[in-house]
C-alpha cells in the first residue's frame, strides 16, 4: 500500500486521505465542508481561484449564496492564525477570489517524523484574535520556565490574575498554542458565574480527554490508578466509552469524595508520563468550593507528574471571605505555585495595538488618548479603536492641528459598556433583542432555545445570529453544532445589566420554560440550569418549580458528593419559598430544606452551620409534628457532641427522651438515652453513664432489627444501612442482636443498599466483641478497633 500523500505548509499538515488538519501531532477540528475549502485552496496553492469555482468545487450541486463562501473563508483566518512572517494565509483578491499564499510542499507521511498523535486541542484555542498579542513577552517568559519544571516531573500551576479585559485568557490561549507543536496535551476548562455543575473545569478537561483518547490507552490508565468506577459517575463521557466501569465503592461521603479526590490526581499523574500535560482553567474567580478544594489536592499530591495549571482569575471579584481568596493564602504555602500579576500595557504595546487596528497611518495623539482613557487594558481599548474605525471617527481626527485630541473629539463617553452599547446600537433591532434573550440565557447559549423564545418569524432568528457573528459580538462553537458564546463575558454582562428587572424576571420565565419542554424527555434534565432560570423567574409565578427544580438539583449534586453545591441549592429553594403564600405546606417544605442542608453542612464536618439549619427546622416545625421534632433535636444532640459542647447534647436529648416517650418509640428514646449516657460519661459520672447504656440498651431490644438505633427503617425492607444500626457510640447497644442483624445486613448487601459495605468489616469484631464481654462477668469492655 502506498503511503498517504501530506501537503505541508507552514506549521500545518493536510491529511486529504484521513480529513484532517494538524498542528505539529495535534488534531485542528474543522467542520467538513471548512475542511473541503482549504484543502481545494492547498492544492491549488499559489492560483487565484473565482469565487464561483470554489463555490462549484466545494458545495458541488448546492445552491448556496455567496455568503457560505465568506464564512468559510473567514473560519479558515480564524483557526489557521497568521503565518510565521506575519502575513494571512490566504489573500482576498476584490471583487475577484481568494489565493492560498503560503508555500505548500506534497510529501508522504513515511517522510514525517513519526511522533504519534496526541489529544485533539480544544476548539477554544483556535477561537484566534483578530489583533496583535503585544506587550506580555516576559510574562510568557516567565510561565515557560514554570512549564519547564512541570516537564521535568514537578507538577506545576500558575495563577494568572487581573482585572476584567486585561488579558488573563489571551495570555494562557498564547501559551498553550505554542505548546500545542511540540506534543503537549492541551485541555480546557471554564467556571461560570451561574456555577450549575459540580467541579466544572476539571469535568470539562476529563470529559474532552475521555472522548479523544485512544481505548487501549485509556483503559490502561484507568487499571494503573484502579479507580475508574469513582471517574465515572464524575464524568459521564467515561461510561460512554469504557461501558464495562465497575461500580465505584460504597462508603460514606467523607471517603466517597478522598476516593474521587484521587482518582482524578491519579489519572492526571498517569496521563501526563505519557505526554506532559496543560490544563487552562478560565475564570476561577467563579469556580465552587468543590473544585477549589480538588485543585488544592491535586496540588497537594505527593505523585511525580509532569502537568501545569494555568488558572485565571479576576482581582476585583475577590474579598476576604471568597473561598477562592481563602485557597490563595492556603496554597502560598506550597511549592510549585506561581502567582503572576497582569497590569495594563505600557504606551509602547498601545501604539503597537493601534497599529495593528488602525494602521500605520493613525493619528499620533491617539495612543495616548487611548492610554488615558483605558489604562492600557487591551481589552478596552481593542474595543475603542474598533467602534472609532468602524464609525469613521479616524478620519475625522486625522488632519486636526495644534491642539490635543480628546474623547469629546471621538464622539466616546467614557466607560467601555457604553462602547460595547455604541457598538450593539449598529445592529438590527431584531439582533439587539435576541442577543438580550441570549444574555439571560448566559455565556454560552443553543440556537434551538433562542429560537424557541425569540418572537421572531422563519429565519430571522439565525439571521441576527449570523450578524452578530460577522460583528465579532458573538463566535459558534466549534465542537457543537449550533451552540455559540459571547466573544467576552463584558459583553453578556453589558446586555444583561441593561435589561430592567421586570424584563429579566420575563425572560428568565421563558428561557425557564423553554429548556424544560425541551429536555423533558430527557432521563437526566439540566436540573442545575432550571433550577436557576426559575427561582430568578419566582416573583412571576414561578415558586413551585423554582423550589422543586433546586431541591431536586441539590439531592443531585449531594448524590455527587459536591455537598457545597448542595447546600448553594437548597438555599436557592429556600429564597425561592419566601415568596409562596405562608400556610402549614410551605412551613412543611421550609422545615425540609432547612433539615436537607443541615444534612450537606453535617456531611462536610461544618458543624456549626448544621447547627443553625436544624435550629431553623425546629423554629418552622409544626407543634403537632412530635415525631420529626423528636428526630430533630435528635440530630442537633449529635450535632453538639460533634462541636464538644455536652450541655446542649444534654437539653437536646433529654427533650428528644421526653418525646419518644410520649411517643412510645423505644428505637428513639433507646438514641435519646445513649446521647445522655456519653454526658454523664463526660461529666465523670461513670455509673450514672453505665446505668443509661444499660436502660439504652434494654430499650433498644425491642426495635432491633425492625427499628434502627437512629430510628431508621427496617434494614431488612429498605436497607437503613449497617453503619446506621451500629455506630461507634452504639455498638454495645446491639451486640446481643447481632446473630439477628447479620441476615438483614447479608440481604441489603446483596441488594446494594447505601452504606451497608461497611458491615462485613464490623461483622467479625461485633462478634470478638460479643464473646469478650461473654467471659468478663465484671463487665469490663475492652477497646473495640472500629473501622
Amino acid at each position: 500500500m502506498s503511503p498517504k500523500r501530506l501537503f505541508v505548509f507552514d506549521r500545518y499538515r493536510l491529511d486529504e486521505q484521513e480529513r484532517q488538519l494538524l498542528l505539529g501531532t495535534q488534531v485542528v477540528p474543522l467542520p467538513p465542508k471548512v475542511f473541503d475549502l482549504l484543502a481545494v485552496l492547498v492544492q491549488n496553492a499559489g492560483r487565484l481561484l473565482p469565487k464561483q469555482d470554489l463555490l462549484d468545487r466545494v458545495w458541488s450541486g448546492v445552491a448556496v449564496e455567496e455568503g457560505s463562501l465568506t464564512r468559510g473563508i473567514s473560519s479558515l483566518r480564524q483557526v489557521l492564525g497568521s503565518a510565521a512572517d506575519g502575513q494571512d494565509y490566504i489573500q482576498t483578491v476584490s471583487k475577484r477570489g481568494y489565493r492560498f499564499i503560503s508555500q505548500v510542499r506534497e510529501t508522504a507521511d513515511d517522510e514525517l517524523d513519526g511522533t504519534r498523535l496526541g489529544i485533539p486541542l480544544p476548539p477554544s484555542l483556535f477561537a484566534t484574535a483578530s489583533v496583535d498579542f503585544v506587550g506580555r513577552e516576559a510574562d510568557l517568559a516567565q510561565i515557560q520556565d514554570v512549564w519547564q519544571r512541570a516537564k521535568d516531573g514537578r507538577h506545576q500551576m500558575v495563577l494568572v490574575a487581573g482585572e476584567p479585559g486585561i488579558g488573563k485568557t489571551r495570555l494562557s490561549l498564547e501559551f498553550a498554542r505554542s505548546r500545542a507543536a511540540e506534543g503537549t496535551t492541551v485541555l480546557m476548562g471554564y467556571s461560570d458565574e451561574e456555577n450549575l455543575v459540580p467541579y466544572q473545569p476539571f469535568v470539562e478537561c476529563l470529559s474532552w480527554y475521555f472522548r479523544h483518547c485512544p481505548e487501549v490507552e485509556l483503559r490502561g490508565q484507568l487499571a494503573a490508578i484502579g479507580a475508574g468506577g469513582e471517574l465515572a459517575p464524575f464524568v459521564p463521557e467515561l461510561r460512554n466509552r469504557i461501558p464495562d466501569l465497575p461500580s465505584p465503592l460504597l462508603m460514606d461521603p467523607e471517603g466517597q469524595r478522598y476516593r474521587l479526590f484521587e482518582a482524578v490526581a491519579g489519572m492526571l499523574a498517569v496521563a501526563s508520563r505519557l505526554r506532559p500535560m496543560l490544563l487552562l482553567f478560565d475564570d476561577l474567580h467563579w469556580a465552587d468550593r468543590p473544585t477549589l478544594l480538588l485543585l488544592r489536592h491535586v496540588m497537594r499530591s505527593a505523585r511525580m507528574a509532569s502537568f501545569a495549571i494555568v488558572a485565571t482569575y479576576r482581582e476585583s471579584e475577590l474579598d476576604r471571605t471568597h473561598p477562592l481568596a481563602e485557597m490563595l493564602i492556603t496554597l502560598r504555602r506550597e511549592r510549585g505555585i506561581t502567582r503572576l500579576a497582569l497590569r495594563g500595557l505600557k504606551i509602547t504595546h498601545v501604539k503597537a495595538l493601534v497599529n495593528s487596528i488602525v494602521g500605520p497611518n493613525a493619528p499620533s495623539q491617539l495612543s495616548q488618548v487611548v492610554m488615558d482613557s483605558t489604562d492600557g487594558n487591551p481589552f478596552f481599548a481593542t474595543e475603542m479603536l474598533q467602534h472609532l474605525k468602524e464609525t469613521g471617527a479616524i478620519a475625522r481626527v486625522s488632519g486636526m492641528t495644534g491642539r490635543t485630541i480628546e474623547i469629546g473629539d471621538l464622539g466616546l463617553s467614557e466607560g467601555i459598556k457604553e462602547v460595547i452599547g455604541q457598538r450593539l446600537s449598529r445592529l438590527s433591532e431584531a439582533c439587539n433583542r435576541l442577543l438580550s434573550i441570549a444574555s439571560v440565557i448566559g455565556r454560552e447559549f443553543d440556537a434551538t432555545l433562542l429560537e424557541a423564545i425569540g418572537d421572531l418569524p422563519g429565519s430571522e432568528p439565525l439571521d441576527a445570529i449570523e450578524e452578530a457573528t460577522r460583528a465579532q459580538l458573538v463566535r459558534e462553537s466549534q465542537e457543537v453544532s449550533g451552540r455559540f458564546e459571547f466573544m467576552h463575558a463584558l459583553i453578556r454582562e453589558t446586555l444583561y445589566s441593561e435589561l430592567s428587572s421586570p424584563r429579566r424576571v420575563r425572560f428568565h420565565r421563558r428561557v425557564a420554560d423553554a429548556i424544560e419542554r425541551l429536555t423533558q424527555d430527557m432521563p437526566n434534565p439540566p436540573l442545575a440550569e432550571l433550577a436557576y432560570h426559575f427561582s430568578q423567574a419566582a416573583s412571576a409565578g414561578a415558586v413551585d418549580k423554582a423550589v422543586d427544580y433546586a431541591t431536586r438539583a441539590g439531592d443531585r449534586a449531594a448524590d455527587g458528593l459536591a455537598h457545597e453545591q448542595a447546600a448553594r441549592l437548597f438555599d436557592l429553594a429556600l429564597h425561592s419559598l419566601e415568596l409562596r403564600p405562608p400556610g402549614p405546606q410551605t412551613e412543611l417544605r421550609r422545615v425540609d430544606l432547612h433539615t436537607r442542608r443541615a444534612s450537606s453542612f453535617g456531611a462536610l464536618g461544618q458543624w456549626t452551620l448544621e447547627v443553625r439549619e436544624l435550629e431553623a427546622a425546629l423554629h418552622h416545625l409544626d407543634p403537632q409534628q412530635v415525631e420529626r421534632r423528636c428526630e430533630l433535636v435528635l440530630a442537633l444532640a449529635r450535632a453538639w457532641f460533634l462541636l464538644l459542647d455536652v450541655r446542649p447534647v444534654e437539653q437536646y436529648a433529654s427533650e428528644a427522651l421526653q418525646l419518644a416517650e410520649r411517643l412510645q418509640r423505644a428505637d428513639l428514646a433507646a438514641n435519646a438515652t445513649a446521647w445522655l449516657a456519653r454526658c454523664r460519661q463526660a461529666s465523670g459520672d461513670l455509673g450514672g453513664s453505665r446505668r443509661d447504656y444499660s436502660s439504652s440498651h434494654h430499650g433498644a431490644a425491642d426495635a432491633v432489627p425492625c427499628r434502627t438505633i437512629d430510628g431508621g427503617s427496617d434494614i431488612s425492607r429498605c436497607g437503613g444501612g449497617f453503619r446506621k444500626v451500629i455506630p461507634r457510640h452504639h455498638v454495645h447497644h446491639v451486640l446481643p442482636h447481632a446473630p439477628r442483624l447479620e441476615p438483614d445486613c447479608r440481604g441489603a448487601l446483596r441488594r446494594g443498599h447505601k452504606g451497608v459495605p461497611r458491615s462485613p468489616h464490623l461483622w467479625p469484631k461485633v462478634w470478638r466483641y460479643s464473646d469478650a464481654r461473654a467471659r468478663n462477668g465484671d463487665d469490663r469492655w475492652p477497646p473495640l478497633d472500629l473501622v
